[in-house]
């Protein structure tokens, strides 16, 4: 679901798409073909393979032999982008995919940490005790990396459920029950018995469960039984969710959907790779963890318990789980994507105009150190000034055709004093400031090989630009951020 989020999130700048997957239920390419192009590869089976990654059977092949299907069934056009999501892949398929589909850039979505990439972009959504040491010796120097709930990739369905403020009742009056479109342990029918002969509980419950549940027939039963109401695939995931008062089931990526709506709950890792996510959304208080053993459902009882009879303690999970999602995760993964296809240029004269309109809009001399109006004679002398001076350079960024920032940047021995601004009042460009910033870098590291250090000064209260700077590998002392530039010899 995440990818699918993703590409919807691509697919509104034109941008085509392709999915191409071997081993998935065909509900889920039913859902991608409602959008997209999809290719199957064939269902195969290696048995003697030397798999050495932890879940690299799941892939049914080698890496080699997965790598040599993909390419076949892609080389009919350059892809700007290849997104990778499968925990059985790591630098060996990526590098052999990078290099026949040349001038594609790698996206990996991982959380696992556990193998080498060789990627441009690694997006991790979970919650990182240390990102700074995250993935440590695991990427190329270069990649960017995405880690942590602000790049959640949360279904547009759910945004219509936010709530700033989120109240929880005195009484549960609705429970919801979910452990993902698989549950091979069938948890949900333990939790169902639970819920009815345990827990001493008169309101409402909700059980949702996947396509490829090993036992629907059995919930439906249950269900009847006891008089819950049963959901099979359901689309009404997010409305289920805003509805009730508390949830009861696995990790995954809906652990961000109930953050985003403020829903408290009881979570339970049902797969190694929800392990660190459920451990961590614990300790930030967003959740109640439980780990799989023999006496699961009493301790698991206990817990519903305690939620069910203490509202502060929802209160405070629900608190701490809006503060930690929002709705632009998707958002800022596409626009670094779609970043990547900025160019720069150096300006000219026809942009005299232009600049001196967006240097004196309110958005941009808010954010400037000198935030008075700038006659336009003035600027017309400092513009010619500034072209005409080869320790000065003002950097036009371009996106298909529309102007998407400006740079300027002087330059004073190894060091390079540098300022940027995106164009107001243009909702197209907006989010993609650190990209433009990444590409005037580079910009100056081919033009300007003397200059080895960036320092940006900015206004104190300013927290949009500090984070970009910050994303973008700026070093932060008070007010002034510094980035060492990395230059490439190049043999002749």
């Amino acid at each position: 679901m995440r990818c699918i989020t993703l590409a919807l999130e691509l697919k509104k700048y034109g941008f085509y798409i392709r999915f191409v997957c071997r081993h998935s239920p065909e509900h889920l390419r039913d859902l991608i073909r409602q959008d997209f192009d999809l290719i199957v590869l064939p269902a195969r089976l290696t048995h003697d393979a030397d798999f050495k990654l932890r879940h690299a059977d799941w892939l049914g092949v080698t890496q080699e032999q997965d790598a040599n299907d993909f390419v076949s069934v892609n080389s009919d056009r350059l892809w700007r982008w290849i997104v990778v999501d499968n925990y059985s892949l790591d630098t060996v398929w990526e590098a052999a995919v990078r290099e026949r589909l040349s001038g594609s850039k790698l996206l990996v979505i991982d959380d696992l940490a556990d193998r080498v990439h060789d990627c441009d972009v690694l997006l991790d959504q979970n919650i990182c005790i240390n990102p700074d040491r995250a993935y440590t010796n695991k990427l190329p120097k270069k990649c960017i990396k995405l880690i942590g709930p602000r790049f959640a990739l949360l279904r547009e369905s759910f945004r219509v459920y936010r709530k700033e403020n989120v109240i929880c009742p005195t009484t549960v009056g609705s429970i919801l029950v979910f452990f993902g479109g698989i549950d091979k342990l069938n948890l949900t029918s333990k939790v169902i018995e639970m819920l009815a002969c345990s827990i001493d509980f008169e309101g409402k419950v909700n059980v949702v469960v996947g396509a490829d549940h090993p036992d629907i027939a059995g919930i439906k039963n249950q269900c009847r039984e006891y008089h819950f109401t049963c959901y099979v695939q359901t689309n009404k995931m997010a409305a289920l969710m805003a509805s009730a008062d508390l949830f009861i089931g696995a990790g995954g990526t809906s652990i961000w959907e109930r953050c985003y709506i403020g829903l408290p709950g009881v979570v339970i890792a049902t797969a190694h790779n929800q392990e660190r996510q459920v451990v961590n959304c614990a300790k930030k208080g967003v959740l109640l963890s439980q780990e799989i053993g023999e006496d699961l459902i009493d301790r698991l009882s206990a817990h519903v318990r305690t939620l069910i009879h203490n509202v502060h303690l929802r209160q405070i999970m629900a608190e701490n789980s809006i503060r930690l999602v929002d709705s632009f995760g998707a958002s800022r993964v596409s626009r670094l994507m779609i970043g990547s296809e900025i160019t720069v240029r150096q300006a000219t004269k026809k942009d005299m105009k232009s600049t001196y309109t967006w240097r004196n809009d309110t958005v941009v001399r808010a954010s400037s150190k000198n935030n008075a109006l700038v006659d336009e004679r003035d600027h017309e002398v400092w513009f010619e000034s500034v072209l005409n001076d080869r320790h000065r350079t003002l950097m036009i960024g371009e996106l298909a055709g529309v102007t998407v920032g400006v740079v300027r940047c002087d330059f004073s021995g190894d060091r390079g004093m540098i300022s940027i601004y995106l164009v107001p009042d243009n909702s197209r460009v907006r989010g993609l400031g650190g990209a433009l910033l990444r590409e005037c870098e580079d910009w100056i590291t081919k033009n300007h090989s003397e200059c080895k250090v960036l320092v940006a000064e900015i206004l104190a209260d300013n927290i949009r630009s500090e984070n970009m700077f910050v994303n973008s590998g700026y070093l932060k002392a008070n007010t002034v951020f510094t980035k060492e530039l990395m230059h490439v010899e190049e043999n002749h």
